[in-house]
């Protein structure tokens, strides 16, 4: 038995079937986007980029489904409902991928400089042998909730927090006013000084942070809005393998193979780099415009990309028409392995 599944494990290595990822899309998901930062606490420039920032969600989000490549993906709502969401949209889905930015802000993040023996004091009448200084960074949160469309369920979420320095200037820094006054050159004041008392007055840790160190470093404008488009983007991308573990996995049987000790098989176009192990049970369903269930297979032998599964049941209304499983069928496992989601993540 295990010569044969060996042999045949090896002949759709070499085969040109395809490889996993080029899967049927037969399985819809809705994105739904929740945006719960409170604006008025960014600086104008923040403030105006923040929506685009928003709705580039729905994007990153659509091209992690289309590298999945077992789902189509269309754009759906949450309306709040209590304490809950309800999610409506356009057609009908099987799942909702719930994204809620529970952070996205610019603050400032203190470090402390020791001086070496070597080192000047910057500061005039300085006896402590270190400064604290303040970086421009922006944090973000994401939330994430699968959602069961029909019930209305949420069967996995998870939470990511992100923390990015912004690219600045050694050079460009405001000295604390309040500690070191008349230190700083009046542009510097003039051009930078307002967004920072800014985050100072609606962020109460801003305020602590900026009012412990010596110098406050500048991050331009730019340099802001680019850091936080890419901390989107990455906390999307960081929830990936996960999501992709917990959603339903689909395949199609390629072939039959001959039966080996009174047993019917069939070869999938998935295997183990999808999550497929051996003694993994997936249903069968004849696709469209029949979509009935035609019974179920169990995994026996795994490669990278392709698998080996035997029949183990067939419904009775295909039993009494002597038929079974046959190829172009879809293979459907709702739920992956522990192993692989745990590797995943």
């Amino acid at each position: 038995m295990r010569a044969i599944l060996s042999v045949s494990l090896m002949l759709l290595v070499w085969g040109s079937w395809g490889i996993a990822y080029s899967q049927p899309q037969t399985q819809c998901v809705g994105i739904a986007v929740t945006d719960g930062v409170e604006t008025n606490s960014l600086p104008a420039h923040l403030r105006t980029e923040h929506a685009r920032f928003i709705g580039n969600l729905y994007h990153h989000a659509q091209l992690l489904f289309d590298h999945l490549g077992r789902f189509d993906a269309v754009r759906w709502s949450a309306v709040p409902d209590g304490r809950a969401f309800a999610y409506e949209g356009t057609g009908s889905v099987d799942f909702v991928v719930h994204l809620i930015v529970r952070k996205h802000h610019k603050i400032y993040r203190n470090e402390v400089r020791h001086y070496l023996p070597s080192d000047r004091v910057p500061l005039s009448g300085a006896e402590k042998p270190y400064e604290i200084l303040s970086r421009p960074v922006i944090v973000g949160r994401l939330e994430v909730r699968l959602v069961e469309q029909e019930r209305n369920k949420t069967i996995w979420s998870a939470m990511r927090d992100s923390t990015a320095i912004v690219p600045h200037s050694q050079n460009e820094f405001i000295y604390n006013p309040s500690k070191h006054p008349g230190w700083t050159h009046p542009a510097m004041i003039q051009g930078f000084l307002a967004d920072i008392v800014h985050l100072q007055a609606l962020n109460r840790s801003v305020e602590r942070i900026l009012n412990v160190s010596d110098r406050w470093f500048i991050s331009r404008p730019r340099d802001d809005l680019a850091t936080a488009r890419g901390m989107l983007a990455g906390l999307i991308t960081s929830v990936s393998a996960e999501l992709d573990a917990n959603l339903p996995l689909e395949g199609r049987i390629k072939a039959m193979l001959p039966e080996a000790e009174g047993r019917k098989r069939v070869v999938l176009d998935i295997g183990a780099r999808d999550g497929l192990t051996v003694r993994l049970r997936l249903d069968v369903w004849r696709p469209l415009p029949a979509q009935q269930k035609v019974g179920q297979i169990e995994i026996v032998g795994v490669d990278s990309t392709t698998s080996i599964a035997w029949i183990r049941k067939i419904e009775k209304k295909f039993r009494k028409r002597g038929e079974g499983p046959e190829p172009g069928d879809r293979v459907i496992s709702r739920k992956r392995s522990a192993s692989f989601r745990s590797n995943s993540s």
